[in-house]
Formats: structure tokens, C-alpha cells, sequence
């Protein structure tokens, strides 16, 4: 089961496609160019990415809790990237992202994680390969109740190459998102941990 404001964000993940057809319109690269592929991902290289798709809830521990169930439906998410190259294949960035998930109490869980990227690239052909690391901090706010806490998500993306200016593919990143508390409410302490995946686009500058 999805929220409704889950299944509005996934629905626009029929509008990513739109970019491919955009993209190939113009600046497609040919193999007579090959700027692109002869020395990809360089010094100074910089891009921007958009993602949005599914916010998938797995399992929670820690605290007095008698179960590991995250007591959550499948929900969406959305984010908007920036890296820079720092060396070949290695870049450096951040990430703004947010997530949307459902109670099995008709409660609303949204998690907006602000992140630290750190990635690296290689291609085959006109496919990019990147695995991140992203450490960071959250804001959670759950039915009018807010927190802040420490982040740190793990994932890979695989895109195709369009353009010269633009790729379109998949991403999946792990979320581990710890509620900590302290003192006479530190039972409350719990652990959650998510997938989020879908389509992402990115812009190369």
C-alpha cells in the first residue's frame, strides 16, 4: 500500500523519460567526436541529478520495542544532487533528499536527509557506473513531531549517456537513520533502515 503523496511522486516517474527523448535531440555524441568517452569523468568535470521513486521501509531495532517491523507501507521519494570530479572517477558533493512514508497508523513519516557525497565512476561504453557513500544529518517529522539525527546512506547508480550533456538510469541507496534518544526516553532509541530506488537524470556542466 502507498500514500497518496507517494503514489504522485512515483507517478512523475513517467515524465524522467521525457529528458532521454530531450537529450538525444540535441548534442547526441557520435562516435566520430568521442570527446566524452576518450577521457570521461575528469578534473573540474561537475554535474547536477535529479531522482525520484520508491521510499521502501525494511526493518527497525533497538529500544524496547518487541519487534522488528518497521510499522510502515511503501512510500516515494525525491532528491537533487551536485558533484565535482576531484581526481579521475572521484567526485565530491552533496545531496538534498526527502521521503515520504505511511503508518500502519495513518501517521505520516517524512525524512529529509542533508548529505556529504562522495563517489566514484567508471563507464563501459556509453553506460556510467558509480557507487557513494553519503554521510549526513536528517530532519524526520512525524504527525507534527520533529527530530534531527545522523544519516548515512550507501548506494550505486548505473546510467546510459544520452547526451553530452545529459545521462538517464537507476539508483538504489540503503538508508541506516538512527532515532536516538537520551536520559528517561532513551528506550525510545530505534534504528531504521530503508531502500530508496527509481529513475535519476543528470545534467553534466
Amino acid at each position: 500500500m502507498m500514500t497518496r503523496n507517494a503514489a504522485a511522486l512515483v507517478a512523475a516517474l513517467a515524465l524522467l523519460p521525457c529528458l532521454t527523448a530531450f537529450a538525444q535531440g540535441k548534442d547526441s555524441p557520435s562516435a566520430e567526436e568521442g570527446s566524452y568517452y576518450a577521457r570521461p569523468f575528469v578534473v573540474g568535470d561537475q554535474s547536477i541529478s535529479i531522482n525520484v521513486g520508491a521510499q521502501i521501509p525494511l526493518f527497525a531495532f533497538g529500544g524496547d520495542a518487541t519487534t522488528n517491523s518497521s510499522h510502515m507501507y511503501t512510500g516515494a521519494g525525491f532528491g537533487f544532487a551536485y558533484q565535482r570530479f576531484i581526481a579521475p572517477g572521484l567526485a565530491i558533493g552533496g545531496s538534498i533528499e526527502g521521503a515520504f512514508n505511511e503508518t500502519f497508523g495513518a501517521r505520516t513519516l517524512f525524512v529529509a536527509p542533508l548529505s556529504f557525497v562522495l563517489s566514484y565512476w567508471w563507464t563501459v561504453k556509453a553506460f556510467e557506473i558509480g557507487v557513494l557513500a553519503e554521510p549526513g544529518v536528517y530532519l524526520m517529522r512525524l504527525s507534527g513531531d520533529s527530530m534531527f539525527g545522523p544519516v548515512m546512506k550507501l548506494g550505486g547508480i548505473a546510467n546510459w549517456r544520452v547526451s553530452n550533456g545529459w545521462s538517464v538510469g537507476l539508483a538504489a541507496t540503503y538508508w541506516f537513520v538512527p532515532e536516538i534518544h537520551t536520559g528517561a526516553y532513551s528506550d525510545l532509541t530505534r534504528y531504521g533502515n530503508f531502500i530508496q530506488t527509481g529513475l535519476v537524470a543528470s545534467y553534466h556542466l
